[in-house]
């Protein structure tokens, strides 16, 4: 046996004993674990990945250790969106075997769908949500707090590092609009830094801390959306926040609502001005209004099963559906890719959690979902905001099939829960 060959056989075996550590310490310390999980999110690029049969992102490979140690423990009740989502999965996912699915849609679905999703359904059993909550919120508030460095000083160094691929081809290149470049973290893309802040704002309003510290933290999370300059973001964001302020119920929510109204108003007099300049003389509103409308017309060729019978695939490789080469709309790309089944099974599962959020029934997880539709129709599930996605959706079938009902002690974070949670960030 060669040195080299001998070096790839030392390498493999100190990563097998490297996953296994790590299994069994997510075992034990599953907090500081899931952690570790949203420090990969917020600050690993997606092209820092191993390459194995396929290469797996280094988000997905933590997430498949951690979800592992996760499935040990005693599950929660089942309800009928986890009989929904588990008939998703199988639905997008089989047509492989009779060549209606290509290999890398069939590993989006395993290796991203159902381990961000199965991250967000099992971790509440292992922890408080409450906690997933505030992990979320401190994580994204320093992302916040980097896009806005990024911003201020034009320095991207979280997306110029790691190693140079195909993927980090893509992805690396910073966005400009209206002449500004636009902040995008590790996340490769402004579009996926800010849905993902805009979902983190969200759960961050039942976050277990004070409410000025709940306050402070949105402040920085929304100011990092707006350097974004991303309009869908933006949106889901302010949404998000609206949405909690008018149907999230509990005492700790009352008492930050008045707080995060007056924010709202503080940012859309400072910010809206501003933004609303920068996109007039980008000049690109019309046109991108118009490529989404023209999206439409793909939707006869979707099948019910599988792939559209618009994909081609040309001499080079790349993928069209149609005259289109990307496809900026989870929703339409959802029926391209995985057909209409996947699509109606995706907007029934949205179509149950915007009926909780106007029944106030709703956690903080499902509103974080809901206001993420206008980001749904006119972006796709990009980067690390695919499977953060995934994860906030399992959440928020974890909390809504929870048996505890929506109750003001559900709400309320006192001293020693804030010290809990802080004695186990570390």
């Amino acid at each position: 046996m060669g040195l080299s060959a001998q070096f790839r056989v030392l390498l493999m075996v100190a990563a097998v004993l490297l996953a296994a550590s790590f299994t069994v310490f997510a075992r034990l310390r599953p907090r500081s674990a899931l952690l570790l999980w949203l420090l990969v999110v917020a600050f690993i690029p997606i092209w820092v990945e191993v390459r194995l049969k396929i290469p797996v992102s280094a988000v997905s490979g933590v997430g498949v250790l951690l979800l592992a140690s996760l499935l040990w423990r005693r599950p929660r009740p089942y309800g009928m969106a986890d009989l929904l989502a588990a008939f998703l999965f199988v639905v997008a996912s089989a047509p492989l075997l009779v060549g209606q699915l290509g290999l890398s849609s069939f590993v989006g679905v395993t290796t991203v769908w159902m381990v961000g999703f199965g991250l967000g359904r099992f971790a509440p059993q292992a922890m408080s949500p409450t906690w997933i909550y505030g992990a979320v919120a401190v994580v994204f508030a320093v992302v916040g707090a980097l896009a806005v460095l990024e911003f201020v000083t034009g320095w991207h160094g979280l997306a110029s590092w790691g190693p140079s691929n195909s993927v980090s081809a893509t992805w690396r290149p910073i966005q400009e609009r209206g002449g500004l470049a636009r902040s995008e973290g590790a996340f490769g893309h402004s579009i996926a830094l800010g849905s993902s802040l805009a979902m983190a704002v969200a759960l961050a309003v039942a976050s277990p801390f004070r409410p000025i510290v709940r306050i402070a933290l949105i402040a920085v999370m929304l100011a990092g959306v707006a350097t974004t300059l991303s309009r869908a973001a933006v949106v889901s964001a302010v949404l998000g926040l609206l949405l909690s302020i008018m149907f999230l119920r509990g005492d700790s929510v009352h008492r930050v609502r008045k707080g995060l109204s007056a924010l709202l108003l503080v940012a859309a007099a400072v910010f809206a001005p501003y933004f609303l300049r920068v996109l007039a003389e980008s000049g690109e509103a019309e046109g991108s209004a118009a490529y989404r409308g023209s999206l439409l017309t793909l939707l006869p060729a979707i099948r019910v099963f599988g792939r559209s019978s618009a994909l081609q695939i040309s001499p080079t490789g790349q993928t069209y559906f149609g005259s289109f080469r990307s496809i900026d709309s989870q929703l339409v790309l959802f029926g391209l890719t995985y057909g209409a089944m996947t699509l109606a099974l995706v907007l029934t599962l949205l179509m149950l959690a915007v009926a909780r959020v106007l029944r106030c029934r709703a956690r903080p997880a499902t509103i974080a979902v809901v206001a993420q539709l206008p980001c749904l129709l006119t972006v796709a599930l990009i980067t690390q905001y695919h499977i953060f996605f995934w994860f906030i959706a399992g959440l928020a079938v974890a909390a809504e099939i929870s048996n505890r009902p929506v109750s003001t002690g559900d709400a309320h974070f006192s001293t020693n829960t804030v010290n809990s949670f802080e004695r186990h960030l570390v």
